[in-house]
């Protein structure tokens, strides 16, 4: 399989970022956005009037689904993949809390199927212990310098969720007085 353009790109990109936590690591992986690709494509609360029209018309659909990703759509800056988290209806107002991952037209290598066990998401558990095994042992060497970085960040999350345990206890069984 040849490079692909910049839409089948998207639309194979779209195939991986199936969750929102998928969403995210494909967003900080692939995004051309430098602007949100660090926070995995977070875009923050969207209000009508602040993207593209064509953006607006997927976050704004009445029969909008959260969680699940959308796309790819066509603005100037190239296609965007979009993924909607919650969404609230104000008085004066409606907002969407969204992330997109940006591919800027061009030529792309199809992503690599290391890539997809890579943002398998986590699982808790026996299960997840035993990937999270198998992925430090026989896969990390073999990761392409470009998406080794996404154990590494995994790990790091994990080490600190640990540690935030340790010094403040277990989440929900804090006292209050």
């Amino acid at each position: 399989e040849g490079p692909l353009d910049a839409e089948q790109f998207c639309r194979s990109l779209l195939s991986l970022a199936q969750t929102p936590e998928d969403f995210a690591n494909v967003a900080r992986s692939y995004s051309s956005c430098p602007g949100t690709r660090a926070e995995g494509g977070d875009l923050g609360e969207v209000e009508r009037g602040q993207m593209h029209p064509a953006i607006e018309g997927l976050l704004f659909d009445p029969e909008l689904e959260i969680g699940c990703p959308m796309g790819p759509v066509e603005t100037d800056a190239g296609f965007h993949l979009l993924l909607a988290r919650k969404k609230c209806r104000g008085i004066l107002s409606t907002t969407v809390s969204a992330s997109h991952i940006l591919v800027k037209r061009g030529r792309y290598q199809p992503p690599t199927c290391e890539a997809a066990v890579a943002l398998v998401p986590n699982l808790v558990g026996e299960e997840g212990d035993m990937l999270r095994t198998w992925r430090r042992r026989s896969f990390a060497h073999s990761l392409p310098p470009a998406l080794s970085h996404l154990l590494e960040e995994q790990e790091e999350a994990e080490a600190l969720r640990v540690r935030r345990q340790a010094a403040h206890g277990v989440p929900g069984l804090r006292l209050l007085f």
